[in-house]
């Protein structure tokens, strides 16, 4: 966000966030692809279906946060780009504790 000085830094930002945001949702459309983690394995006890659901809302979450991300930076908010910046990285983080291997 410190870097945001200029017009084109703002829109090029915008569309770097808008990139995530499909591929976020691509993601959610091939997530019976994934296996359960080993970490995540004794939470769902193979059951596939509510992982699948589950990684799926939780990419929806992610999409959700980069589309508004997406808006403030074309709004040129800082302080709702910075939120917005920081729920993406909190949903990925959450994402990536509990559905991608070591």
């Amino acid at each position: 966000m410190r870097t945001l000085d200029e017009e084109w830094q703002w829109s090029d930002a915008a569309f770097a966030a808008n990139q995530i945001t499909i591929l976020l949702l691509q993601c959610a459309e091939i997530a019976e692809q994934a296996s359960i983690p080993e970490r995540s394995k004794e939470k769902y006890k193979d059951n596939e279906k509510d992982f699948i659901r589950d990684l799926r809302i939780q990419l929806a979450n992610g999409a959700t946060a980069s589309l508004e991300l997406a808006k403030s930076l074309w709004s040129q908010d800082r302080p709702a780009a910075k939120e917005h910046y920081n729920a993406l990285r909190s949903s990925k983080r959450i994402g990536h504790e509990e559905f991608t291997e070591d």
